[in-house]
Parts: structure tokens; sequence; C-alpha cells
């Protein structure tokens, strides 16, 4: 019988694998990537979201248009 390997990452270890691709972060996602089916709630995603709308990481994830909830 075969199980499908899950895992959830941590919304910290995210950001850093977005802004930093050579940290240790980085490197542990790529090999969840690879080993497991990744899982993230609804809520994760929105902190993700959330975390990378602030000012200080504008030089990582670029110009993008305003958030509609922003206005």
């Amino acid at each position: 019988m075969s199980f499908v390997r899950r895992i959830v990452i941590d919304t910290g270890v995210l950001v850093s694998a977005a802004i930093r691709p050579e940290s240790v972060p980085a490197l542990a996602l790529e090999k969840a990537l690879l080993q497991f089916k990744i899982c993230a709630s609804d809520e994760t995603l929105a902190e993700l979201e959330t975390v990378l709308m602030r000012p200080k990481f504008d030089p990582y994830v670029g110009k993008r248009p305003a958030h509609p909830r922003a206005r």
C-alpha cells in the first residue's frame, strides 16, 4: 500500500525561500517539493500574501498593482 507523503511548510520558511534562493529554507523547500505533496491552508496562503505585501519586501517582489483591500 502506498501513501502520499504530505508536509506543511511554515510561512516564514516560504518567505525566506522566496527572497533568498540560496538560503537553507530555500534548499529545504526544494527538497520538500521533490519528496512530498505540499499542503497549505487558505489562512497560510493569506498570511504569505500579507507578509509579502509589506513595504520592506518591495525590493524582493518588485512592483505590483495596489492591493484591492488597500483602497
